[in-house]
């Protein structure tokens, strides 16, 4: 994408909004590459900003841009800009011409602004944000708000130069601003001269663009300093005659009065009320210390450049366009592009568009150029077309020039044209790491999936560099065919061959992937085998680490064995880990902390734990509390940040565990289920075993309310009993109500624990727990937090938006399957007595990823909540409501509003959007897709036609 600069960072500009989309537009080829790579890692909150009304902000005194005072300084005006960095701390700055005079982007403010390396691609510029008329100076609405917008910006720069002596930054932007903006670039002067007058431009506080003028001369001084020279390095303001500066300011450029830049604002004392002195860092200063190298690149040895107007040439689309086809090239895609020239200078421009590289493949309006006149403010279109006969094989480029010859400006289009090339992209990114016991079995599988980015058919060969690795279940090579855009394949890299007989330690190998038909998407993936240990790396990272939030990252395993040691790998970036607490949890629900808040403003945690040689965990709790539990299922980290102002990523963490070998037990776990009163129900039982062997579900007592049967209605006989399967029916007695509970355990040859099932019957459980959340629908549902406890399930405010969450007190705990896809409201706004934080969950309690958020809803009473959230038909969600503090409990209503569909339920036929009844949103479906193969092809012959129109017509109605 053309944002994605060499520092790989994205910033936006502020936004006034308490809620973004944000959204990446791709060509299907890209996505993987997106998904894979492209984490949103920071949002800053303000709380009181630019968008902010009714506050004054710059000192009545400031005079407007384009009040009659700035009318000889529309070459200048154009080229100064508001700035911020990574969303804060805003300053001016200025785009600066350069001897070449070709409209490089570089851009000037003060040193003191913060634009180090590491912030440079934080970098917004804001242009032209100034009032549209004057405010009359000294008036109370030259103190007020103005009418500036802020929807010309310029996001990321790299870092080019800086000293702290004259106070100066010079970046370079990572993209020049639009050609419609009229963005000039200003002139300067190093020669050390001091000039007759001063004339600043800047945003004081932050505002609306003003100008300043100084009508005595300028003086060379240090800093805050009225000696002449003094150290040399600043220019001094004796006092503003018109105009002031104020916080905001600084970086702005100090104009000599021939128009040029002597310096950029460093600090002072001006304001409104005081007329008194400001110093400007000294242009020629600068000039020795760092910006000769890049505004003389040539080498010309100029020390004066004229300011650059950005009036004349507008060039509408601004992207270069790659052009791709099969061999041969008969129907590029795309064939042709139509641009708009703009001439928004105010004289008419001679203007010409014509080729570079003469390459052979672009025609303009037809022909190989085009010339003509453009009267101020009229626009022209040039369309260019791609001929590509007789074009070979291969990638060609070619630069489509627009020339304003009037006031020497020109933008340039790459255009490139790839013919009959192949290519495509391997995913994850991530090689391939896993373990097992000396011997094997080494059951674990990564499938990597190849996706073409080219129309042109072509195999892939991929291929293994030692033969314990398995390709699709082979030690062989396998070939793969992709057939244009967007099709993929898959390859499966699993362990065979000599596997069983490597000895202890660590093996790596290397899986190639190989264009057969060229080299475009050729990579390698690592594979790394622990013998000895089974190796699980977790697969959702990096993620971020935000302030006063928890990171959650998920391995799921799926291999059966009894756990003898366990080490942990961990890579965590941050700038002060003594924020941080560190937790693993087991499927079993034993935590272990990894970190607790050790390690004061170090940077980074990049550990090994290992409690035979290793690091060691901070505690509570030992990697030594796992052993003897079985591995399956899945495993958590928690990365807790308790602090603000520092933020980092969890990068890695991987778990290397050794198998005891000894006869581990099967693992029974409890069971908790609802019925009505006088309603039977089928129970399924859970349980595990650590060799993967066939359990038996063994009854070890009864019930003292209601009576069991096998699943098919047969008797239970005495106890132990051992059940045909893993489910069983519970019966309960006539009239009763309440609690019933019955205890079973598992064996594969090793008899398990004891677990209870408990059944709640005739009344739900207090949803006090994930474990007894209770089953909810689309509606309204009272609740009650009063007897309630708080649960330790951790929570974060990374979904909540413009809104933060409590001590989620007494929370109570509701389960939702959603029955088709869409959007969802969870809502206690102005329906209940207390104040209510919400957080909402993707999956069950045993696998539960917080998706939404909500402290404080808007234009609802009394602190209570709403929050949406996107939903998918069949996925089970939990909904978590608690108080914001001790003395937040109550009850009230929680409303449910969920897109409508069956639920997984089988709709009648002709209820093609599932809504349980067949109308005319199912008939105008069938009339949209006549003729096609969609979703209205009810009987499934592969076409909507009249069959299925009778279909609709014979099943009108409510679905029975």
């Amino acid at each position: 994408a053309e944002d994605n600069k060499p520092h790989g960072e994205l910033w936006t500009p502020v936004l006034p909004s308490d809620e973004l989309v944000l959204e990446i537009i791709v060509s299907n080829r890209e996505q993987l590459a997106v998904n894979n790579g492209v984490l949103l890692t920071a949002i800053n909150v303000g709380y009181r900003g630019f968008y902010e009304q009714g506050v004054d902000r710059s000192g009545s005194c400031n005079v407007d841009v384009v009040c009659a005072e700035g009318d000889d300084w529309w070459d200048e005006i154009p080229c100064v800009a508001a700035i911020s960095t990574g969303g804060t701390g805003f300053c001016t700055g200025f785009m600066v011409n350069n001897t070449s005079q070709d409209r490089t982007p570089y851009f000037m403010t003060a040193y003191h602004c913060g634009i180090d390396a590491g912030a440079a691609p934080s970098l917004v510029t804001y242009w032209n944000y100034q009032n549209s008329y004057c405010r009359v100076p000294g008036s109370g609405d030259s103190g007020s708000p103005g009418d500036g917008t802020f929807d010309q910006f310029n996001t990321g720069s790299t870092l080019l130069s800086s000293g702290s002596a004259s106070d100066y930054t010079l970046v370079v932007l990572d993209s020049s601003p639009d050609d419609a903006w009229e963005v000039s670039y200003c002139g300067w002067d190093a020669t050390g001269n001091d000039s007759p007058q001063g004339i600043a431009i800047h945003h004081p506080s932050v505002d609306e663009k003003r100008i300043s003028f100084e009508y005595e001369p300028t003086t060379t001084t240090g800093y805050l300093s009225e000696a002449i020279p003094g150290d040399g390095t600043h220019v001094r303001i004796e006092d503003w005659d018109v105009g002031t500066t104020e916080p905001g300011s600084s970086g702005s450029p100090l104009f000599s009065a021939d128009h040029k830049v002597i310096g950029q604002l460093h600090g002072g004392y001006a304001s409104c009320s005081s007329q008194t002195s400001d110093w400007y860092g000294k242009f020629s200063v600068s000039w020795a210390a760092g910006l000769e190298a890049h505004l003389d690149a040539a080498g010309t040895g100029n020390l004066t450049v004229n300011t650059l107007s950005g009036n004349g040439l507008v060039v509408e689309p601004g992207a270069n366009v790659a052009h791709v086809c099969t061999s041969p090239c008969i129907n590029p895609d795309p064939s042709q592009v139509l641009y708009t020239i703009t001439n928004n200078a105010p004289e008419t421009m001679t203007y010409r568009v014509e080729t570079v590289y003469n390459a052979g493949f672009i025609l303009i309006d037809g022909g190989s150029s085009v010339q003509g006149f453009l009267t101020s403010g009229n626009s022209v279109d040039v369309l260019v077309t791609v001929d590509a006969s007789g074009m070979p094989d291969g990638v060609h480029d070619e630069i489509v020039r627009f020339l304003d010859l009037t006031n020497d400006m020109s933008a340039d289009r790459m255009h490139s044209l790839d013919i009959g090339t192949t290519a495509f992209e391997t995913g994850p990114a991530t090689d391939f790491y896993a373990g097992g016991p000396v011997g094997g079995p080494f059951t674990t599988t990564q499938v990597y999936t190849l996706t073409s980015t080219r129309p042109t058919p072509f195999d892939v060969q991929v291929s293994a560099d030692e033969g314990w690795i398995t390709l699709n279940g082979s030690t062989t090579p396998v070939s793969v065919s992709l057939n244009g855009v967007g099709d993929t394949a898959t390859v499966t890299v699993g362990f065979g061959g000599s596997v069983n007989s490597l000895p202890a330690g660590i093996v790596n190998g290397a899986v190639t992937f190989d264009n057969v038909a060229g080299d475009g998407g050729d990579t390698t993936r690592g594979v790394t085998l622990d013998v000895g240990r089974y190796s699980y790396v977790a697969t959702d990272l990096p993620l971020p680490i935000n302030d006063n939030s928890t990171t959650t990252s998920y391995i799921e395993i799926n291999d059966a064995y009894c756990i003898g040691d366990v080490d942990i790998e961990l890579d965590i970036t941050h700038t002060y880990i003594g924020d941080l607490e560190v937790d693993v949890t087991s499927p079993e629900g034993t935590t272990v902390r990894l970190h607790n808040s050790s390690g004061g403003g170090d940077d980074d945690l990049n550990m090994y734990y290992d409690e035979q040689g290793g690091d060691l965990p901070d505690g509570p709790g030992s990697l030594s509390d796992w052993e003897g539990e079985i591995v399956t299922g899945t495993w958590r980290m928690d990365v807790t940040d308790n602090a603000g102002s520092d933020t980092g990523s969890l990068d890695h963490w991987a778990l290397k565990i050794a198998s005891s070998g000894d006869e581990c037990p099967p693992v029974a776990q409890d069971v908790q289920v609802s019925t009505d009163a006088d309603s039977l129900i089928d129970i399924t039982l859970v349980g595990a075993s650590p060799n993967g062997g066939d359990l038996e579900y063994i009854l070890t007592s009864t019930p003292a309310d209601g009576s069991l049967q096998n699943i098919d209605g047969s008797p239970i006989g005495g106890l132990p009993y051992t059940l045909a399967g893993d489910q069983v029916r519970y019966i309960p007695d006539i009239g009763f109500v309440g609690m019933d509970m019955f205890t079973y355990r598992v064996d594969d040859g090793v008899s398990s624990n004891e677990a209870t099932v408990t059944v709640n019957v005739g009344e739900a459980p207090f949803p006090d727990e994930c474990a007894t959340a209770m089953p909810v629908s689309n509606g309204t549902w009272a609740f009650s937090t009063i007897d309630g406890t708080n649960s330790s399930d951790l929570y974060n405010e990374d979904q909540c938006t413009g809104t933060y969450l409590g001590e989620m007190t007494n929370d109570v705990w509701f389960q939702y399957e959603a029955c088709a896809d869409g959007s969802m409201t969870v809502s206690t706004c102005n329906i209940v007595d207390f104040d209510t934080d919400i957080v909402m969950y993707e999956g069950d309690c045993s696998s539960m990823n917080q998706i939404s958020c909500n402290g404080d809803g808007d234009g609802c009473e009394g602190y209570s909540s709403v929050l949406t959230a996107d939903v998918t038909e069949g996925s089970m969600y939990m909904i978590r409501v608690g108080g914001w503090g001790a003395d937040s409990i109550g009850s009230g209503e929680l409303l449910i509003d969920g897109p409508e569909g069956d639920c997984g339920g089988e709709p009648c036929e002709g209820d093609i959007n599932e809504d349980g009844s067949v109308a005319v949103a199912d008939l105008l479906t069938v009339i949209d897709q006549w003729g096609t193969s969609g979703s209205a092809d009810i009987n499934g012959d592969g076409i909507v036609d009249v069959t299925d129109l009778l279909a609709i017509v014979g099943n009108w109605g409510p679905c029975e």
